[in-house]
This record gives structure tokens, sequence and C-alpha cells, in this order.
């Protein structure tokens, strides 16, 4: 499916290179270094779900971050 709402992967959290480059995302080209960094808007994004999105996006209640540290992978035959 698609997701129906903004991704606000950039507005709460972003990726830095090794060069100190400043990207809201991995599969975006760098904006400029760090120190010019003046945050990011939501926008209408559908590439991914993986960790720029699914961080960004994740509930930061206490107890949902705790079950999703204590997750465990049940091995399938």
């Amino acid at each position: 499916g698609e997701m129906t709402e903004p991704c606000q992967s950039g507005s709460t959290t972003i990726h830095i290179d090794p060069q100190g480059q400043v990207r809201r995302c991995p599969d975006f080209k760098p904006d400029g270094p760090w120190e010019s960094y003046r945050g990011y808007a939501p926008i209408d994004c559908n590439a991914c779900f993986y960790a720029c999105r699914g961080e960004a996006q994740a509930p930061l209640r206490l107890a949902s971050r705790v079950r999703d540290v204590m997750a465990t992978v049940t091995p399938t035959e």
C-alpha cells in the first residue's frame, strides 16, 4: 500500500553523512553542510518505509518503544 500522510523524515530525524552533509533521508541527495541546516518540512513521499520514515513516525510512548526493543523474531521452518 501507499502511505496516506506526509513523511515526517527530516522534521523529527535527519541523516548526517561522515562528511557532515545533511539530508532528510538516506535516499535523498545532500542539501548542504551541517552548519547550514535549518530544518525540513514534511513532504509527500512513498519511496520507502524503513529507518528514516519508520523512526520519524514511530510513536514515542515508552511502552511501545520497550515492546519494539524486546520483540523477538520467531524462526520459520
